[in-house]
């Protein structure tokens, strides 16, 4: 994913995926499941993944500058084929999680990183190995504007259909139809 459709301080990103693995299972042996990361290493980063691991057992996004910033994580419970659509947003101060449509879980976040990375990954780690996401990824869109609960529902609503790049809300940056 081109780094320049993207800003580390305003923006959203949503993806339609299905499902490796079961909400109850751990692929990577104790380790999260990426979804997306712009990062230039582990201080300086912005990603949503799902984490495994007992007790967490969520889709969470996190951003930090020189290693310094925290997230916010959205319980998630489904088994291995399950359809999810995973929303990420955030703003100068705060990040958000929404899955299949629910309001966002929301959390302070005031560390915005200055990214010199001019790619973010889909489906993996740009500065860690062997943290693949373990399913199949049907639609991916991101913009710059700032998403409602609405919003949210509205995404999740596409299904398994393309984005349609003028009906999406805030003006998207990017729609990949995952077939390229």
């Amino acid at each position: 994913l081109p780094a320049s459709v993207l800003d580390e301080t305003q923006g959203w990103l949503a993806a339609r995926v299905r499902m490796g693995f079961a909400s109850t299972d751990d692929p990577h042996n104790g380790d999260v499941v990426m979804l997306f990361g712009w990062a230039d290493n582990s201080s300086n980063r912005l990603e949503l993944f799902y984490d495994p691991r007992p007790g967490a057992d969520s889709w969470e996004t996190r951003r930090s500058a020189s290693g310094a910033g925290l997230g916010v994580g959205k319980p998630a419970s489904f088994a291995s084929g399950d359809l999810q659509t995973v929303v990420f947003k955030w703003t100068a101060t705060e990040l958000g999680v929404s899955v299949n449509g629910s309001a966002f879980l929301a959390a302070a976040n005031t560390t915005v990183p200055t990214l010199a990375a001019a790619t973010a990954r889909i489906g993996s780690n740009p500065y860690q190995a062997n943290l693949e996401f373990d399913g199949d990824l049907l639609w991916l869109a991101s913009g710059s504007g700032t998403l409602t609960d609405s919003d949210a529902t509205t995404l999740h609503n596409l299904g398994n259909n393309d984005p349609p790049h003028p009906t999406l809300p805030r003006p998207p940056t990017l729609t990949w139809a995952a077939n390229t």
